[in-house]
């Protein structure tokens, strides 16, 4: 296609698609969309409790009696140390400046468009430890997904490889709605990395943090469109279709949305119709937004539970990845392959630490459906294609429970890699050192002779002189015939 061509068709967008989709997927003038909270999850296994002991005692948070729960370390040691498990404490909210609050609050600083954290801790399990922040956004953040919906794009040419790629209104839209959540979210993470660093922080199981996000509507209703269309608002935020949409009878009005493929829920719902059946006036007098953002502080335990399985997965990857990395080594470069190996070893012993308590205490927690489902939000699907599925927490405890059962022969897998791959290391080590010594013991035997020869060579040398003097003096007495021959 020449550049007239290209221009021409160009042209045509400009002039008659883009307008249209751009109204199409913009929203009404009277919606309203809003992001105003995100959750963010940090994980401590035993390999990282010491990190969010000393984060607790870097913030003075163990000093102060003002706040909830003062003797938070001892609390977690308390559940740490019950090897049954179970045990959930509240942290309470986390603000800039605790002097100008009447509540118990904790005090630290909090970077640019978050106005304050709520944080609690859960225990499901003694030997995991984890820690949920409610991140509660200001205006700019909680309107940045409207905004990027509402700007006007204009479709351009990107090359490509072989050719050219046209980015029209709707996939400009998609990518500017996806960079202002990710934006949202990673202001968070990097919050809880920098003063709650753990096992996500760490970079060691990758650094995608498990995040849930809310998104309320002022008058339109998440998943309720029945035909195919990419255009319009919801389907450019991915709320459009209900095949991965759940609903709650416990909190009427609320949609979740979960994904295998992210480690990222999605909660949304009109906002008059969100828990209109309750009364949220002791959630604070004013503002709709806010009471069901202080009622959903006890969301945590159910996030928990979802935890659970996304830490599951990061165990299965490293699993995975561990078994093909032992499984690459090339004996051929002996050295290379034995420092290889060490490395593997080091990072197998981590991971066994805290995968092995895991398996051990998740199995009995995922047989107990009662005490798994115990303080936990339901939800079921409203696909009709899923409605004969179960609930989804009910469902997901049994998922993990296999998926545990498939990391602990797994980990037996590993494991008898790992074993065999060092009997392997050794046996060709062993060989090499029998080598050497072989060697060793050879040039040994050659010194030895050498230095044999040499002292015989030395001796006979010191008496050189006195035996040609015997000798001479032999001759003499036979001279005279002091010696006679017979």
């Amino acid at each position: 296609m020449n550049s007239i061509k290209i221009d021409n068709h160009l042209q045509h967008y400009h002039s008659m698609i883009d307008p249209e989709d751009n109204l199409a997927s913009s929203p009404p003038l009277t919606e309203q969309i809003r992001m105003p909270c995100i959750w963010v999850v940090e994980v401590f296994p035993p390999s990282f409790i010491a990190s969010l002991k000393l984060s607790i005692e870097k913030l003075n948070w163990s000093q102060s009696e003002r706040v909830i729960n003062p003797d938070s370390l001892d609390s977690v040691d308390n559940m740490r140390y019950s090897l049954s498990g179970g045990g959930w404490l509240n942290l309470g909210y986390i603000v800039r400046d605790s002097s100008q609050s009447l509540y118990r609050n904790r005090q630290a600083d909090l970077p640019e468009g978050i106005e304050a954290i709520h944080a609690s801790i859960l225990q499901d399990i003694s030997s995991t430890t984890i820690l949920v922040f409610q991140f509660f956004l200001n205006d700019d953040n909680a309107n940045a997904i409207e905004q990027s919906l509402r700007n006007t794009y204009s479709t351009y040419i990107e090359k490509i490889r072989g050719g050219r790629s046209y980015q029209d209104v709707i996939h400009q839209k998609e990518l500017s709605v996806k960079l202002a959540r990710e934006s949202t979210r990673s202001l968070c993470t990097e919050w809880v990395k920098n003063n709650f660093p753990g096992l996500y922080a760490s970079g060691q199981y990758g650094e995608s943090f498990p995040t849930c996000e809310i998104i309320f509507f002022k008058e339109n209703e998440p998943y309720i469109e029945k035909k195919s269309s990419r255009k319009s608002f919801l389907s450019v935020m991915h709320l459009a279709y209900d095949f991965y949409a759940w609903k709650s009878p416990q909190i009427k009005g609320l949609f979740m949305q979960i994904t295998e493929a992210t480690d990222n829920l999605v909660l949304s719902g009109n906002i008059s119709g969100i828990l209109d059946d309750r009364d949220l006036e002791r959630f604070g007098p004013d503002d709709r937004e806010d009471q069901i953002l202080q009622w959903l502080t006890h969301f945590d335990q159910t996030i928990g539970k979802w935890v659970l399985f996304v830490l599951a997965r990061t165990y299965e990857k490293q699993l995975g990845m561990l078994r093909d990395a032992y499984g690459s080594l090339e004996f051929s470069n002996f050295d290379l392959a034995a420092s290889e190996a060490r490395i593997l070893d080091n990072k197998f012993l981590n991971l066994q630490r805290n995968l092995t308590p895991f398996i051990q205490e998740v199995i009995p927690l995922c047989e107990n459906k009662n005490y798994f489902l115990n303080e936990v939000y339901e939800f079921f699907p409203i696909s009709e294609h899923r409605k004969r599925e179960k609930g989804l927490f009910n469902g997901l405890r049994e998922t993990l429970l296999m998926l545990v059962l498939e990391l602990q022969k797994g980990e037996e897998q590993v494991n008898s890699i790992a074993n065999r791959t060092a009997q392997i290391t050794s046996a060709i080590s062993n060989d090499r050192l029998s080598k050497t010594n072989i060697s060793l013991q050879r040039g040994i035997f050659w010194m030895t002779l050498i230095l044999i020869l040499l002292t015989l060579f030395l001796v006979a040398s010191e008496f050189q002189d006195d035996l040609k003097n015997i000798f001479q003096y032999l001759l003499e007495l036979i001279k005279r015939g002091d010696i006679k021959y017979r």
